[in-house]
């Protein structure tokens, strides 16, 4: 198996791993906000929106791996840097929407950062990595 089928294994388990948490947060009404007491008897689990947010994360997931590409023959640097760029207001405007949200919106909120950070990390080794493989070329 090489390192790419690897690498889109592992974020497609994570992926799974999210869902399930999401899923069993979104069942949970504890993780909900209710201004009264008797809207809880009312209350119907948010299955459409719940389904939306599945379809982000996802979506998240294929862009992370797209972004990460493992081949000897390219500099990941360029590929993840690009992907932050594109993500970073995708991530800032996930994230206006805390106050008062469900509990699973607020997991998708902590598993996009997550994908921000590692997309930053990505492109940080990989430009110092290539940084520095090319000044022990020219000296």
């Amino acid at each position: 198996m090489t390192a790419n089928r690897r690498k889109n294994l592992a974020i497609a388990l994570l992926t799974l791993a999210a869902l399930a948490v999401a899923t069993a947060i979104s069942l949970n009404t504890d993780y909900y906000y209710f201004r009264n007491d008797g809207d809880i008897v009312n209350w119907h689990h948010p299955t459409g929106n719940f389904l939306i947010f599945c379809c982000f994360f996802v979506g998240e997931a294929l862009f992370l791996a797209w972004a990460i590409e493992l081949a000897p023959s390219r500099r990941l640097w360029k590929r993840s840097l690009l992907a932050t760029l594109l993500f970073i207001p995708w991530t800032l405007f996930s994230s206006m929407f805390v106050v008062h949200a469900p509990g699973y919106m607020h997991f998708h909120i902590l598993w996009v950062w997550t994908i921000l950070v590692t997309l930053v990390l990505a492109t940080t080794i990989s430009a110092v990595t290539s940084i520095a493989a090319h000044s022990r070329t020219a000296a």
